[in-house]
């Protein structure tokens, strides 16, 4: 987790090996970024992120065969636009999420 000023908020990063580990710091260091690590072991340092991997996981990566990489891709869209667009959030007043960030009710753009 990286907490950026500059851009008003969190960043999350996901490190595949030292490389990419190494980049990221560079990155940070430059853009005055300063980062947060949890500890290896420990899911309840990002509770959000735990409890939003374990709704994926539950109510789509269990929820479907994927055929192919256009059919999950496919799938995954489908349920990030209902999770964000239509899905009311207890953690924001049982509001869907776009509607936090668009009230005039725009949608998001198509990927």
């Amino acid at each position: 987790m990286a907490i950026c000023d500059k851009c008003g908020g969190e960043i999350e990063f996901r490190y595949v090996g030292r490389a990419s580990a190494a980049s990221h710091r560079r990155w940070a260091y430059a853009n005055e970024v300063t980062l947060d690590f949890s500890r290896p072991g420990k899911p309840t340092d990002n509770g959000f992120i735990e409890a939003f991997n374990s709704k994926l996981r539950s109510e789509c990566l269990n929820a479907h065969w994927f055929m192919s990489l256009a059919n999950a891709r496919e799938k995954l869209e489908d349920w990030r636009r209902h999770y964000n667009e239509e899905r009311p959030h207890s953690a924001i007043g049982y509001n869907v999420p776009i509607a936090m960030h668009y009230p005039d009710g725009i949608t998001s753009p198509s990927s």
